[in-house]
């Protein structure tokens, strides 16, 4: 199912459940049909033993029951269509909602803000926070209970659920009731963020308490650096975690506007390919503790160059480790305020010697989709980097502006709960297509988020019949240039780490 594109589709989802409705009508008379047929077995078998022709009825019963089309292939056929059906009507249901930015805080919160020390004692003042956690555990578990036992879809459970506890969540920081929140020595106004954003900013502090535990310490500069062959020129570059990632810090080398990388004898040509590529970036991760990103240039007989860049989703649990592909990213990103993670792949993007003008395709799975759009919809970035289109692969990407100029297409599986952690769907927008696909009944929650499915949904992208999609990947495939004849591409790896 696709939605978004330059002629969003006009769906009444009353239509949409009547003839679900329709359908399971169908397979119940299709069934009746089989268990009347399968009845008269009994009688067919008596009366083959005094009459031949009774094995040639009895034959014809058989294939009009169990064969193709049969009744019972036909029956299971109807149900699945209109589970189908139901799926969707579901889907574009939440893509009609839209999530609130409306910034006023509950009366007693702020009085409990105002009071003075005396007036309310430690022990109030926890009773009260004591609430605020029970409140937000039964939503929890609420969620998980649903997310195990309910036929709605994953993704838009998590959505529902997301958005019902960021109404509870988002207030509970008492910063927040100021209307600005200092994050990382920077001020940032919440007034005009959703209920999920505001709720995601009040939890990094907690987070990033948490992180210390395995971490020790918080790391706030960000350091990103080449994998050293003989051939590569580049040595590492320390950049300010709060600045355009382009500010490279003091004592950093030089970036050079040119760099080797490693010759890529298959370069991918299609989007699955592309994702393809995430797992060696993975195994690097977790060999080395460090965050990865992959720049791929390709060069055109006449010279043009084009540019892939490839990053992986969440590697580490915590928050403020070395890996910067961590929970601090997730919040911050999601929260609308510059991460690490951003910081670090814009400067590996300009330590491999992207120039403006050159097309720029960003890849990305979970987290590293999230980036990849943040990226993309950065208007500083926009004057240094030619980002031509985004593909994202199980990412929550709903409340980020995409800028007219970047296409986006966005693979999302309707049983995957971390697409719906954003609380909204996606905006069917003109230049934001969101391919819906669905991987049927998980064996354990959170695995149709795991990337070998949204390789196998990337594959089946040029069978789709849209031209919202169809446009898309043209349009990839240009910025991509791997397909051009000729072409040769480059792989360069660069390690993002927190120091």
């Amino acid at each position: 199912m696709v939605t978004g594109g330059p002629a969003p589709m006009q769906v009444d989802t009353l239509e949409l459940a009547g003839l679900a409705a329709r359908l399971q009508y169908a397979a119940v008379l299709l069934e009746t049909a089989d268990a009347h047929a399968g009845s008269g077995d009994s009688l067919l078998r008596y009366v083959n033993h005094w009459v031949s022709s009774g094995w040639a009825v009895d034959e014809l019963v058989r294939t009009a029951r169990a064969g193709t089309p049969g009744l019972q292939t036909l029956a299971a056929s109807a149900r699945r269509l209109a589970a189908d059906l139901e799926v969707q009507r579901l889907w574009y249901e939440e893509a009609e909602r839209r999530n609130t930015t409306l910034f006023r805080p509950p009366v007693w919160r702020t009085l409990v803000r105002l009071a003075p020390p005396k007036l309310l004692d430690i022990r109030i003042r926890l009773a009260l926070r004591g609430i605020d956690v029970g409140r937000v555990g039964g939503h929890l578990m609420a969620a998980m209970t649903s997310l195990e036992d309910s036929p709605v879809p994953d993704a838009v459970l998590a959505q529902r659920h997301t958005a019902a506890l960021a109404e509870e969540l988002q207030y509970m920081n008492a910063d927040v009731l100021d209307g600005s929140v200092m994050v990382d020595g920077e001020l940032v106004d919440v007034r005009d963020l959703t209920a999920v954003q505001r709720s995601a900013l009040g939890l990094v502090p907690l987070l990033a308490a948490v992180g210390l535990v395995p971490h020790g310490r918080r790391l706030d500069g960000v350091d990103v650096a080449l994998r050293h062959d003989p051939t590569e020129l580049t040595a590492p570059g320390a950049l300010g975690r709060h600045g355009p990632a382009a500010a490279v810090g003091p004592g950093a080398s030089a970036v050079l506007a040119t760099t080797i990388g490693r010759p890529v004898p298959a370069p991918p040509r299609t989007s699955s390919q592309a994702l393809g590529r995430i797992h060696a970036l993975e195994d690097q991760i977790r060999s080395r503790g460090t965050g990865a990103v992959e720049v791929l240039r390709t060069t055109t007989p006449d010279g043009d160059r084009h540019w892939t860049v490839i990053v992986p989703g969440t590697q580490d649990p915590w928050a403020g480790g070395p890996n910067p592909m961590d929970n601090e990213t997730n919040l911050l990103a999601t929260a609308g305020v510059r991460s690490d993670m951003e910081v670090g792949v814009a400067a590996a993007m300009h330590q491999a010697g992207i120039v403006p003008g050159e097309p720029v395709a960003m890849v990305g799975h979970s987290q590293g989709g999230l980036v990849s759009t943040r990226l993309a919809a950065d208007p500083v970035l926009a004057g240094q980097f030619s980002i031509t289109t985004v593909l994202t692969a199980g990412s929550p990407v709903a409340t980020v502006d995409v800028p007219p100029g970047v296409s986006v297409l966005s693979l999302e599986d309707v049983n995957d709960p971390v697409v719906g952690l954003d609380g909204a769907p996606n905006p069917p927008a003109p230049n934001h297509v969101t391919v819906a696909v669905a991987s049927g009944e998980p064996a354990a929650v959170g695995d149709p988020h795991q990337l070998p499915g949204y390789r196998a949904a990337a594959e089946l992208l040029p069978d789709v019949a849209d031209p919202a999609v169809q446009d898309w990947l043209v349009r990839n495939r240009e910025a991509m240039g791997t397909s051009v004849e000729g072409a040769r591409t480059e792989s360069i790896v660069f390690e993002i780490q927190r120091r």
